[in-house]
């Protein structure tokens, strides 16, 4: 009969329910990996430098010839280095070795709960759903970083080091027991805290004496290859780096046990099924190990507690310093549902004597999935750090949203998203700080440095020297004694910043007010915009040429992945604006090739116009003189320096409908797309400033006239004679016609 084959009991159907579970984690994992696939976190790109100087040669470091760690992770930058090796190295090889240990994590997941705790396949796969589910562990398995790699040595090293301690491994497997291991040791700061608990869940499960001097003959080989290993990195660093402990450990020093730090696991955008989840989750890990079933989730639990309460308050989005406590937390909740599905009344019969433990599954379930599926609403789950800039008041959790799912598939499929296309050409969110960059200086950008922070992406695109006034990998910075006090930084190590061929900084404060206040570096350097010393560059700058500035955007845009456009981990895409800017920068570079020119044509509307004492606007044209709806119109001003100014003034340009139709476009910018910047212009000599504009589709038919001029912030700059402005004190230009659509 055909309902026997699809009994409860029949092995049919148990095969059938498997591969329908597996089928749905491996869907609902696959979805959730794209959703972050294109993201990267910044720091991921300062493991890029470090791997493609030492393939190159230059040695394992980020600035040639200074030895400084400032990775968190041997393995992983040794894999980066590989991928170099090999050709396919960059952000694109990242992101394959992210999937191979998000693929090693589930795996790892599913065999410490088939082997560690005897569960069932579907209990086990519970326990993949969740992690499936889980914003925080696959976001941070996908920005660029090692932590799936840490997470899924972390875990087969519990399942190795148990097969080695439970008897009967081979030779084989205890060799490769301790290489995971000692890898493991190596793959995060704080590893050896893990690798300590799991060699003592191996060495205590069961805690009896005779067992334990069993284990422990067992699990001296691997412990042996993986101290080895370590052991060897501990020699390198200090004969390499001259220190015992890594760099990080200087700038993100440990301070004490405090329990704020702990504080997301109760508050700070937890939900209440996330509480439960943690605290139920902690409670099932201590009967675990009462019950003598393990004590990995356990000692885990602690050691992740441990460091994220004792570590420095790290910005670290989505919880990351907890995530192992969140990888084995699911495994009570699923042995618990299995255990209370198994149990029986005895006083009981039929429906009846398995209804109490089939629910308190269920409850089990509806706690773990319940949990899992308010975190998977998550995008981010900001820190202290970037609560008050990025969440705003009493928000730590930025959702999920449909847009943002738009957003992502476009630049999978390299289209620029909305949100880049409705970018400034002058205001590129997070490649502005590069930008600044490669249009700073003409000097080759190996020579120079650049002074700032959160600069790893531009550290990846520009080959300048970078000096990190976070003291990731700038040994200056933790080595003063303000810094160490106080984290900020004292006026000596400001002007030993600056002390260098700096083309570009981008200073927070405190930095800022010093070198404001230090007349030497006033006497040596300038605002890239007026008064905001953040910004600085110098005053003996050498201006490069259009030619020079589109070839380091060129260089800077191969190194980004062809394949995709790369996002920040919040989602915007700065991949698809460096493509913009360099597209802008192509014909911005052909339009301006010479921007210094003998003299304008004479005669054009609006000429002889002063600026205040800046310069006199000479006139502009407009081509073609009629245009469509979405046409482009090529723009030319003219201005000849008086007396030339130190700010960095723009130019706008307004096109106002003259029949009476109150509608407007306009393109403000700098003057011939940045290559001759105001603050460069000299006295006596004449700047043409070619710009392109795109009439917007929905401007209505009838002429419209531009008006001109130039600006700083909300201030323009006056003209005379006052009677040729018009009534907004703009200077009047020629007119062109809008056809209907």
């Amino acid at each position: 009969m055909w309902l026997d084959r699809w009994s409860l009991d029949s092995p049919r159907l148990r095969r059938t329910a498997w591969l329908s579970g597996l089928a749905a984690v491996a869907a609902v994992a696959g979805f959730h990996v794209l959703y972050y696939f294109p993201r990267a976190v910044d720091d991921m790109y300062i493991f890029l430098r470090y791997a493609a100087n030492l393939a190159h040669g230059d040695g394992l470091v980020y600035n040639p010839g200074e030895r400084v760690e400032g990775f968190s992770s041997p393995v992983w930058v040794l894999l980066l280095a590989l991928g170099e090796l090999l050709g396919t190295g960059g952000l694109g090889w990242a992101k394959l070795l992210a999937l191979g240990a998000v693929a090693a994590l589930f795996v790892g997941i599913y065999r410490f709960a088939r082997e560690r705790l005897a569960l069932g396949a579907p209990a086990a796969l519970l326990a993949c759903a969740f992690s499936a589910l889980d914003s925080y562990l696959v976001s941070w398995s996908l920005w660029g970083l090692e932590t799936p790699l840490f997470l899924a040595l972390m875990l087969w090293t519990a399942v190795l080091l148990g097969r080695v301690a439970d008897g009967g491994a081979t030779r084989r497997t205890t060799l490769a027991g301790g290489a995971v291991a000692g890898l493991f040791a190596l793959s995060r700061p704080e590893a050896p805290l893990f690798l300590a608990a799991l060699g003592a869940a191996a060495l205590l499960e069961p805690l009896r004496l005779p067992a334990v001097r069993e284990r422990l003959r067992r699990l001296w080989l691997p412990g042996a290859v993986a101290l080895a290993l370590f052991l060897a990195w501990l020699l390198f660093r200090r004969t390499y780096y001259g220190l015992w402990w890594p760099h990080t450990y200087y700038a993100k020093q440990l301070t004490g046990f405090h329990w704020s730090h702990l504080a997301p696991l109760w508050s700070q955008g937890a939900g209440g099924l996330e509480r439960i989840f943690v605290w139920g989750g902690l409670a099932l890990a201590a009967l675990l190990a009462v019950r003598r079933r393990t004590l990995v989730p356990l000692l885990v639990a602690l050691a992740a507690g441990w460091f994220t309460a004792t570590a420095f308050l790290d910005w670290m989005p989505n919880v990351r310093h907890l995530l192992p406590l969140y990888v084995v937390l699911p495994f009570g909740w699923a042995w618990a549902a299995e255990r209370a599905a198994a149990w029986r009344r005895n006083d009981a019969t039929g429906w009846c004597a398995r209804a109490p433990g089939r629910a308190a599954a269920a409850a089990a379930v509806l706690v773990l999935l319940g949990a899992g599926l308010g975190i998977a609403r998550t995008d981010a789950r900001y820190s202290l750090y970037d609560f008050h800039t990025h969440g705003g008041e009493h928000r730590w959790i930025l959702r999920k949203t449909w847009a943002k799912w738009i957003d992502t598939w476009l630049c999978l499929r390299r289209i620029a998203p909305p949100h880049v296309r409705a970018m400034d050409a002058f205001d590129m969110g997070m490649i502005t700080q590069l930008y600044r960059l490669l249009e700073a200086d003409a000097r080759p950008l190996a020579e120079t440095w650049y002074v700032g922070r959160d600069i790893g992406r531009v550290g990846w695109l520009a080959e300048a020297r970078v000096f990190d006034t976070d003291g990731l990998f700038t040994p200056a910075v933790v080595q003063d004694a303000e810094w160490r006090r106080r984290r900020d930084p004292s006026p000596e190590l400001v002007r030993r910043a600056l002390d260098r061929p700096v083309v570009m900084t981008e200073l927070m404060t405190p930095w800022d007010l010093w070198a404001r206040e230090d007349p030497e570096l006033r006497r040596r350097y300038r605002p890239w915009w007026p008064g905001d010393w953040g910004l600085l560059t110098p005053r003996e700058a050498r201006v490069p040429s259009p030619e020079q500035i589109l070839e380091r955007y060129r260089r800077a845009a191969a190194r980004m992945p062809q394949a995709f456009y790369t996002m920040t981990l919040y989602g915007e895409a700065v991949g698809a604006a460096l493509q913009k800017r360099l597209e802008f920068v192509r014909q911005a570079a052909l339009d301006n090739e010479q921007p210094v020119v003998g003299a304008a044509p004479a005669g054009l509307p609006g000429s002889g116009v002063t600026l205040e004492s800046v310069a006199q606007f000479r006139g502009c044209t407009v081509e073609p003189e009629t245009a469509a709806p979405g046409q482009e119109l090529r723009v030319t001003c003219w201005f000849l320096v008086l007396g030339g100014t130190e700010q960095r003034l723009r130019v706008f340009l307004h096109f106002d409908h003259t029949e009476g139709r109150a509608y407007r476009f306009q393109a403000d910018h700098e003057p011939a797309a940045g290559f001759s910047s105001t603050d460069r212009w000299r006295p006596g000599e004449t700047v043409r400033d070619v710009s392109r504009v795109i009439v917007p589709p929905d401007a209505p038919a009838g002429p419209f006239r531009l008006f001109t001029g130039l600006f700083d912030g909300d201030r323009r700059l006056r003209g005379y004679p006052a009677s040729t402005l018009d009534p907004d004190g703009r200077v009047p230009g020629p007119g062109v016609r809008v056809e209907p659509k």
